[in-house]
C-alpha cells in the first residue's frame, strides 16, 4: 500500500541540499531522497545522512509502489526507465533544470541559443529533416513491425508525456518550456534559489569596484565572445574582466581564456577553480557591472547575487528571467540596447529598490509559504 511519503529522485547536484531543506521544513509531509549515485562519491550533496544512494535505477524501480507522489529533479537519461515504470495512480512531477530541453536539438534549434560571434565559432550538427521525418514515422512503422525497438529519443518523449506536472521557477520559463515540448502540463512553482541561500541578507555593505563580471561558467550559451567584443570597443581602461570558468566545456574554456587575454591582457581574470559559495560571492560582489548574455534561463543565482550586491546587471531580453525581473520592477538592462555606462553605476536608492523587490520575490519565508500551499493542494 502506498504511504503519504513523497519520493524525490535526483543525482549528485549542487541544488539538492536546497531541496532537502525546503521540503524538509514542511512538517505535514515526509520526504525520501533517492540519489542515483554511490554515496561515497557524492561531491555536491552535503547532507549525506538525509539521502539514500542507489547504484542503478532498478533498485529505485523496485521501491516505486510505496509512493503516490514522485518528484524527478531533472529528467536525466538515467531517470527515464524509472519514469516509465510508474503507474497511472502515481503523480509524476518534473523539476525541469532546463538542459533536458535546451541541450536537445529535437526540441530546440541550438543556433537560437548563440549570439553572432559565438555562433560563427561553434560547430554542431542540426537535426536533419530526414532524421526528423524518420522519428515521426517510426511509431507508424511499429504498427507493422511490432518488434521495432524504441530509440532513446522516443523513450524521452514518452517520459515527458508521462509527467503530470512541469515545475519551473517562474511562469515565463514554464511557458517557454511548454512551448518547446508542445505540451501544456499542470504547473507547480518551486525555486532552488531562496535569497538567503545565495547571499547574506544582513550584509548590506556595497563594495563594488572597477570590475566587470562576465557569465557564470565555461558554457557556450554565455556568449562570451560577443560580450568581449562589446566591452573591448567601449574602451574601458582599468576595468578588470572577471570571468567564471570553473566548469563547462574544456576546449571552449581554453578558447575563452585565450580570447580574454587577447582583448584585455592582464585585466582579464578567469576563475578556473570551483569555490565555496561564500568565497565566490566575495569575488563577484566587487563587480560594478555584471553581464549574463544568455538567451535561455541560466545563472539565476549569479544574477540575484549581483543585483543584491549592487551591480548594474545586463541580460539578453531573450532570457525569460529578464522578463520576470523587468515585470516586477527590478532595475536591469538589455545588453543589446544599452551601452555599459560604467561611469554611472547604480546609486544607493536604486540598489535599495532592487533589494526590496528581491526580498519580496525570493525570500525563504515567501518561497516556503508558496511551496507549502502547492504541496498541500497536491496531497489532498
Amino acid at each position: 500500500m502506498m504511504t503519504s511519503k513523497i519520493l524525490h529522485i535526483a543525482k549528485d547536484e549542487k541544488f539538492i541540499d536546497s531541496a532537502i531543506n525546503q521540503f524538509g521544513s514542511l512538517n505535514f509531509i515526509d520526504n525520501d531522497f533517492f540519489i542515483l549515485n554511490e554515496c561515497s562519491e557524492l561531491n555536491y550533496i552535503k547532507q549525506k545522512e538525509k539521502v539514500n544512494c542507489f547504484k542503478t535505477s532498478s533498485y529505485i524501480i523496485n521501491k516505486l509502489n510505496q509512493y503516490r507522489i514522485i518528484f524527478f529533479h531533472s529528467l536525466d537519461a538515467d531517470f527515464i526507465p524509472i519514469v516509465l515504470s510508474t503507474n497511472k495512480n502515481q503523480t509524476c512531477i518534473w523539476m525541469c533544470f532546463g538542459y533536458e530541453v535546451y541541450n536537445d536539438s529535437f526540441y530546440v534549434d541550438k543556433k537560437n541559443l548563440y549570439a553572432e560571434l559565438t555562433l560563427k565559432h561553434t560547430t554542431f550538427t542540426p537535426v536533419s529533416i530526414q532524421k526528423k521525418l524518420k522519428n515521426y514515422l517510426r511509431p507508424i512503422k511499429r504498427i507493422i513491425y511490432r518488434d521495432t525497438p524504441f530509440t532513446p529519443q522516443e523513450l524521452k518523449i514518452k517520459a515527458i508525456r508521462r509527467m503530470d506536472y512541469l515545475v519551473s521557477s517562474y511562469k515565463e520559463e514554464y511557458s517557454k518550456i511548454s512551448g518547446y515540448i508542445h505540451q501544456k502540463k499542470k504547473q507547480l512553482d518551486f525555486t532552488y534559489y531562496p535569497l538567503e541561500y545565495i547571499v547574506n541578507v544582513n550584509d548590506l555593505e556595497i563594495k563594488t569596484t572597477n570590475q566587470i563580471l562576465v557569465g557564470n561558467s565555461g558554457t557556450l550559451t554565455n556568449n562570451h565572445l560577443d560580450v568581449f567584443k562589446k566591452i573591448y570597443y567601449e574602451n574601458l581602461n582599468n576595468y578588470t574582466i572577471l570571468c567564471p570558468l570553473s566548469y563547462g566545456d574544456k576546449v571552449y574554456i581554453e578558447k575563452i581564456k585565450i580570447k580574454g587575454k587577447f582583448y584585455f591582457k592582464d585585466y582579464f581574470s578567469p576563475i578556473t577553480n570551483f569555490l565555496p559559495l561564500e568565497d565566490y560571492n566575495q569575488l563577484i560582489r566587487t563587480s560594478s557591472i555584471a553581464i549574463f548574455y544568455n538567451f535561455r534561463q541560466q545563472a539565476i543565482g549569479n544574477i540575484i547575487a549581483s543585483l543584491w550586491y549592487g551591480a548594474k546587471v545586463f541580460l539578453s531580453k531573450k532570457n525569460s528571467f529578464f522578463s520576470l525581473l523587468k515585470s516586477n520592477g527590478i532595475i536591469v538592462f538589455d545588453f543589446d540596447k544599452s551601452n555599459l555606462n560604467v561611469y554611472e553605476p547604480l546609486n544607493i536608492n536604486q540598489i535599495t529598490h532592487n533589494r526590496l523587490i528581491l526580498k519580496n520575490l525570493f525570500s525563504e519565508k515567501r518561497l516556503l509559504e508558496k511551496l507549502s500551499s502547492e504541496i498541500d493542494n497536491l496531497i489532498k
